[in-house]
């Protein structure tokens, strides 16, 4: 299948710089897309608010509400302010052709803007409720969202393709806000992915828990890390390891970006924890995954709850490690079997990431959608 290229970067004041594959740069209005991407994840806030409260069969009119906002973005993506390009031309040519295509946006790194839930249909055509729908494909009535329709992925622009290799041999180490980790694994009841969880502290042992142990770790070993995985509180620019351990984005960069790593497979970053891919004023987490060596990371838009977050990373995992797929597919897959909860989730990452492993138990039935049932008694905040 054929892959659109979009690079979207900082401009002159007040603009953002567009160019689709083959066609001359245009400019866009940097406010308009700031304020449609905040509007887009307070819709996915509520959405949080309410599948932790209510059952997500009720959440109909959320999801309608999101396709508004991601109408919206799309219409501000084609608002031309300047630039040789007619957005107009480009908006029809796109809108238009027969054959399917995938998106990935290279951005630069102020630009941490939910792309993937563009939504180009007419909102209003969708339904108010789900009563009579297959909970397995309801997935299929929101299709036109750009997640969907063309497995949109997101990266920065400076990402490198020699940075990107097969990380199979390599590494996993995790960091944990271990009060939450502990409390989220125990509600897990499914002896598949606790087994996953032995499985994968008997490999690469248990998280660490401190911004010391993390750099201590990182610069002994970061040539053998195929996977650099955080689950705690956090920020869009910070992340609490533990009542009084924290890390800003700004010391991660420092630390990852002030590393050789002696390998050409690239490492992704893994940050499970709220809002890290909303992006912040004082830092983003972008430019420290994207340095030399590192392939991005998988974030999230708004606050995320503790259970799901860690069945769905658990989930992630073993597509990577025993199904081989592609970083790009399992993100995809993930998008449909645990909708709508996954909208969450958004990959600022390389989609051709793999990291293959051996003797890979199985988790669970891959009917299973982790928005329904348990999803948490909390959520990833920043809290200490």
């Amino acid at each position: 299948m054929k892959t659109v290229y979009v690079e979207i970067s900082d401009h002159v004041a007040g603009q953002l710089r567009v160019v689709w594959s083959e066609w001359t740069p245009y400019t866009i209005s940097r406010q308009a897309v700031d304020e449609s991407a905040e509007e887009i994840r307070s819709v996915l806030l509520e959405l949080v608010n309410h599948s932790l409260k209510s059952e997500i069969e009720t959440a109909a009119p959320i999801l309608k509400k999101l396709a508004r906002k991601g109408r919206q973005l799309y219409d501000v993506l084609f608002i031309q302010v300047g630039g040789e390009e007619d957005a107009g031309r480009v908006k029809a040519h796109y809108a238009n052709l027969r054959e399917p295509f995938r998106l990935e946006f290279r951005v630069s790194e102020n630009v941490l803007v939910p792309w993937g839930l563009i939504y180009p249909a007419d909102p209003e055509l969708l339904p108010e409720d789900w009563q009579g729908f297959d909970r397995r494909k309801r997935w299929e009535l929101y299709g036109d969202f750009w997640c969907f329709a063309h497995d949109a992925t997101v990266r920065h622009i400076g990402i490198r393709p020699d940075q990107i290799g097969n990380a199979s041999s390599l590494g996993v180490l995790r960091v944990a806000h271990q009060t939450v980790f502990d409390k989220a694994r125990e509600q897990v009841t499914s002896e598949h992915e606790r087994s996953f969880f032995d499985w994968i502290d008997q490999r690469y042992g248990t998280p660490i828990n401190t911004a010391a142990s993390l750099e201590q770790a990182w610069r002994a070993h970061a040539s053998q890390i195929g996977l650099l995985y955080f689950y705690c509180h956090a920020s869009p620019n910070k992340l609490a390891l533990g009542p009084d351990e924290t890390i800003t984005a700004t010391r991660l960069l420092v630390l990852l970006a002030g590393t050789k790593r002696e390998t050409e497979a690239g490492c992704l970053i893994f940050i499970n924890g709220c809002r890290t891919g909303a992006g912040d004023a004082r830092g983003t987490f972008l430019l420290p995954s994207s340095t030399t060596g590192l392939v991005g990371f998988i974030g999230t838009e708004t606050d995320v709850p503790d259970v799901f977050a860690l069945r769905f990373s658990t989930s992630l995992l073993h597509l990577l490690f025993r199904d081989g797929v592609t970083l790009g597919e399992a993100m995809h897959r993930l998008y449909r079997d645990h909708f709508p909860l996954s909208l969450i989730y958004a990959i600022y990452a390389h989609p051709s990431f793999r990291m293959l492993k051996d003797d890979v138990p199985a988790v669970s039935d891959v009917n299973d959608n982790y928005s329904t049932g348990i999803i948490g008694s909390g959520r990833l905040g920043d809290r200490r």
